[in-house]
């Protein structure tokens, strides 16, 4: 003879499989969207190419470490 579940099992199967449904739905939302037309890739492609305003200023000049010892300099 089988014993039936404890509710404390019970309720924490079900909590799970709440979590889980719940979760396995994050970020849908409405339809998928169609796939890429030629004409899409192509506007995308020579968007890409041009020049945009996001890499006007120089970069950055490169970070040096300090020329100071280091307690466990030794070690290495």
């Amino acid at each position: 003879m089988a014993r039936p579940p404890s509710p404390s099992a019970l309720r924490a199967v079900i909590l799970v499989l709440a979590v889980g449904a719940s979760l396995g739905a994050c970020g849908r939302r409405g339809r998928l969207e169609p796939p890429p037309t030629p004409e899409s890739i192509a506007a995308a492609e020579k968007a890409k190419d041009s020049k945009s305003g996001l890499h006007k200023r120089a970069p950055n000049p490169p970070i040096r470490p300090p020329q100071q010892s280091f307690v466990l300099d030794p070690i290495l």
